[in-house]
């Protein structure tokens, strides 16, 4: 027998949500076809949370999910055969975590999908899964530590993980970044980097062999202030790095063999007394 879902809705607390979709062989396999759609009230939805989550949210979230997986996988999380895919559009987001991290965005986008659209074209690792973050302004504080500000405008990142329930092997992911601008602020160092993208690989290889980590970065200048003293300015630079994670090592300082290859263009070092170019 198979169940039809054409609207099931109910509204709580100012959040709204809305399912439909079917469930096939609903006494046996279960084989569930749903598409979840979600207005949320943030400052409001803390009473559906777990108590051990330790966050204060203000701000909307317009949301959609789409499932296509067994019950019985589902419950076993079994990744590797769910498709699902989903995207949660904050509006005016005002979040502290665990009284110690402030997130502000007036638009923040989160999506994921499994399998992941790059599942056969990444040529490091098996990725499984996929994860987006976009968002024109995010500010990120940290609340306990002495004038920690981080700030991103136009912040596109994209996220490939492996099958992180399988506990026989260690993850690997992958990051691709780009910014328009990247700023920082820390106690008394302060630093802008323009235009900054690259792809950062943390993975094992399908052979087995040693953990590997790659990246590849360019950015078209570094703007940073140490003190009252010391700045730095460069213009173009990029940045390719490797390393093979040998875990023989018993010193861990001795466990990754890293090579680092660094091109900049107008390199400038001043300080109170001396200057480098």
């Amino acid at each position: 027998a198979n169940v039809l879902i054409n609207n099931l809705s109910t509204n709580l607390n100012g959040n709204s949500l809305q399912c439909r979709g079917t469930i096939k062989d609903a006494m046996e396999s279960q084989l569930c076809d749903l598409s979840l759609d979600a207005n949320l009230n943030l400052q409001e939805l803390k009473s559906f949370l777990p108590e051990s989550l330790n966050v204060e949210m203000s701000g909307t979230a317009d949301c959609k999910f789409n499932i296509v997986a067994t019950l019985d996988d589902l419950s076993k999380t079994d990744l590797t055969k769910i498709k699902s895919n989903g995207i949660m559009n904050f509006s005016n987001l005002n979040a502290v975590y665990e009284d110690s991290t402030l997130i502000e965005s007036q638009y923040l986008s989160i999506g994921y999908q499994v399998p992941s659209p790059n599942r056969n074209s990444n040529d490091a690792f098996s990725e499984l899964i996929q994860a987006t973050v976009k968002s024109p302004d995010l500010n990120i504080t940290l609340i306990d530590s002495a004038n920690t500000i981080a700030k991103a405008t136009s912040a596109d990142l994209t996220l490939g993980l492996s099958n992180i329930m399988d506990t026989t092997i260690e993850p690997s992911m992958m990051l691709d970044f780009a910014f328009d601008r990247l700023s920082a602020q820390l106690d008394t160092v302060n630093a802008e980097v323009i235009m900054p993208k690259g792809i950062a690989k943390y993975y094992t290889p399908e052979d087995g062999s040693n953990i590997s980590l790659d990246l590849a970065y360019q950015s078209d200048g570094i703007t940073a202030l140490l003190g009252d003293n010391t700045s730095i300015n460069t213009k173009f630079i990029t940045i390719k790095a490797s390393a093979l994670r040998d875990t023989t090592q018993e010193n861990p300082l001795l466990e990754w063999s890293p090579k680092v290859n660094v091109d900049f263009n107008e390199g400038v070092i001043q300080t109170a007394e001396l200057l480098y170019d």
